[in-house]
């Protein structure tokens, strides 16, 4: 999960961080200065639908994955823990 976030390909932290900054940007501006060309606009409007909202699905699909297996590995304890308390 570390490595979804902070290393390369994605470095997502860096990606949502860049995101939020550019949104921030826009929602502080001059609204008369706002045009659906202007490159703040147009990267919120393609990146964060586009790219970002995938990345994002993959860490939550890896983070359940996760989940998944440390659920079945506290099971597995559990079950051997029962097991040696009946011999």
């Amino acid at each position: 999960m570390r490595k979804i976030y902070f290393e390369a390909p994605q470095k997502l932290d860096a990606e949502v961080k860049r995101y939020l900054t550019v949104s921030r940007k826009i929602l502080g501006s001059n609204d008369a200065g706002l045009t659906a060309n202007s490159p703040d606009v147009s990267f919120v409007t393609t990146e964060g639908p586009g790219h970002l909202i995938g990345a994002l699905d993959e860490v939550v699909n890896q983070y359940e994955l996760e989940s998944q297996e440390q659920v079945a590995k506290i099971e597995h304890m559990e079950l051997e823990m029962a097991m040696n308390k009946f011999q």
